[in-house]
């Protein structure tokens, strides 16, 4: 995003020579990221996305390994989401 709030230089799209990719699209609301993997990474994820194993009961998991329902409410949900956070860093 420019300093003056409008988008800029969007979509941005990652590729990595092992067959990942990331893409980070935004279109005047919040910025949507699209992660793909090569099947050799089939139930061997875990993470925000789940953990990709067919089964949509085990994707909300915390780093924990702790189980949440997807009919939980609103601040189990962001309970969630901040148990994957990880500390600032700076990228050197």
């Amino acid at each position: 995003m420019r300093g003056d709030g409008e988008d800029s230089d969007y979509p941005i799209e990652i590729s990595y020579a092992t067959g990942e990719q990331i893409r980070v699209e935004r279109c005047g609301g919040p910025a949507r990221v699209l992660v793909r993997l090569p099947t050799s990474h089939y139930e061997n994820t875990a993470g925000l996305c789940g953990t990709w194993t067919g089964d949509p009961t085990d994707d909300l998991r915390t780093p924990a390994g702790d189980a949440l329902s997807s009919l939980s409410g609103y601040a189990a949900m962001v309970a969630f989401g901040e148990s994957w956070a990880v500390a600032d860093r700076a990228v050197t």
